[in-house]
């Protein structure tokens, strides 16, 4: 239970990294984002990516907390890829 928490708190900053990114906006959002909240989003993601960590490590131990994280991380980076991709995939079949 503790890892899909980890895993779903990375796949949350890694969405506001996305939602935070001016070129993703506009397939993501359906129109740009002014860049004070971007830049807002773009932080939050970074904080919740740092919490995911700080959760792995308090959780689960110093060394085995970061080999989990790095491996949750890789996961939650692929998922954010594949969906940003059909969003911009479904983005350019509305246009």
């Amino acid at each position: 239970m503790i890892h899909l928490l980890v895993l779903l708190v990375a796949i949350a900053g890694f969405a506001g990294l996305l939602y935070g990114t001016p070129r993703h906006q506009l397939c993501l959002v359906g129109r740009t984002l002014p860049s004070r909240i971007g830049t807002r989003v773009r932080w939050a993601g970074w904080v919740l990516l740092v919490v995911s960590y700080a959760m792995a490590v308090l959780l689960l131990g110093g060394g085995y907390g970061t080999v989990e994280w790095a491996a949750l991380l890789t996961v939650a980076a692929l998922l954010s890829i594949v969906y940003l991709t059909l969003r911009t995939i479904a983005y350019e079949a509305r246009r």
